[in-house]
């Protein structure tokens, strides 16, 4: 096990520090990476479980799969250490980017359409810290619920800057 991490090379980075259970942060996972046809490899999941920070690129994990009951057994087998392409560190992992925040007050969260187009999304789902945007959760959705909307959002601006 890694001390500490730097990501670097990725458009997204979706951070959730609160996870209820392991279920919930392979949700978490499950729903800033997958796509309907496969994986994100432009974006990160990073996810803090405990005393545990798990990193999960898409570009390097594997066999991760939406329904609920392979998803329990994979992050259970991540945490025994199984090879699935997640790091798992104990401090807290170094990344820069356009930081996005997710809470209760602020901007309703369609506005982010309105946000210029970013080398580097942070996106930030359990507390506002330094924030370069704030934006409202839309009532009282799960974070791994959140993590797909925002990837779409993020793409229609990428979508709309190119053409």
């Amino acid at each position: 096990m890694e001390v500490g991490f730097e990501i670097r090379g990725y458009k997204r980075v979706h951070v959730y520090t609160n996870p209820e259970d392991a279920l919930d942060v392979a949700k978490f996972i499950a729903g800033s990476l997958l796509l309907s046809h496969g994986i994100r490899r432009d974006t990160v999941a990073v996810v803090r479980l405990k005393d545990l920070w798990l990193i999960a690129p898409g570009d390097r994990v594997r066999h991760l799969r939406p329904d609920e009951e392979t998803l329990e057994g994979w992050v259970k087998a991540v945490l025994k250490g199984a090879n699935l392409g997640v790091t798992m560190v104990r401090a807290k992992p170094s990344y820069e980017g356009y930081r996005v925040c997710l809470s209760l007050e602020g901007l309703p969260l369609l506005e982010m359409l309105r946000m210029p187009r970013r080398d580097t999304y942070i996106v930030d789902y359990s507390s506002v810290e330094e924030c370069d945007a704030t934006y409202r959760r839309p009532g009282k959705l799960k974070e791994y619920l959140l993590a797909p909307l925002v990837n779409i959002i993020l793409d229609n601006i990428e979508w709309s800057s190119q053409e």
